[in-house]
């Protein structure tokens, strides 16, 4: 039986449409953040494979027929919240975190494991999250990115990959690149050479996406 689950830009929100068996249900998640030049997102996962998913993952936000059709009732909590209330959820824990460099480390994992929900928090506490996501916050991720690091989220090329560069490439998931963002780790935010630890940097392909819509899927950090 045909399962997919599909989404179209439409004046800026992605409207999800499921297929299932010939009968549609539609969904909208705010933000393109899964959006694609062609406009399109797409996927044949279901159950956990859903949830651990950070590009498709909607938590709370599920409704009772997408969590039917993509076999998720019961991997999730119950309740079916919207966007907003997700957002506010997240505000609010953020206000109760102090240092900087654990929002920073907060942000990440919630990029980790939905795409959507970061941008839209992003989006709509820009002011206040802009210094945490990037300058000044990011120069201290770099210097404790080794403490920190939790999940890849782009590619280290170093002296002992010299010949194998051009085949490491084929290892990123993702076959069309438009946007590569590369440090060489050295003088970052006057902190000196950093490293592979330079890789935090780097996040400013988050900022480049939230503003040129390159896409998430479209970008590379190296």
């Amino acid at each position: 039986m045909n399962r997919w689950l599909g989404g179209v830009m439409r004046s800026g929100v992605l409207d999800m449409a499921l297929t299932y068996g010939g009968r549609r249900g539609y969904r909208s998640m705010t933000y393109g953040a899964l959006r694609k030049p062609s406009g399109v997102a797409f996927t044949r996962s279901r159950g956990l494979e859903v949830v651990y998913d950070p590009m498709i993952n909607q938590g709370t936000h599920f409704s009772d027929v997408l969590r039917e059709r993509m076999h998720i009732r019961g991997l999730v909590p119950p309740s079916v919240q919207p966007l907003d209330m997700q957002v506010q959820r997240i505000v609010k824990s953020l206000n109760d975190i102090e240092r900087p460099i654990d929002k920073y480390s907060f942000l990440q994992q919630l990029l980790d494991r939905n795409v959507v929900l970061f941008y839209k928090v992003l989006v709509e506490h820009f002011s206040e999250l802009a210094p945490i996501v990037y300058t000044p916050t990011v120069g201290q991720a770099c210097q404790f990115l080794d403490l920190i690091y939790r999940r890849t989220k782009g590619m280290w090329f170093s002296v002992y990959d010299i010949g194998m560069m051009k085949s490491m490439t084929y290892n990123w998931p993702e076959d069309d690149v438009n946007v590569i963002v590369v440090t060489d780790g050295g003088r970052i935010l006057g902190l000196g050479d950093l490293g592979s630890n330079g890789m935090a940097v780097s996040n400013k392909f988050l900022l480049v996406d939230l503003f040129v819509g390159a896409g998430i899927l479209y970008c590379l950090q190296a």
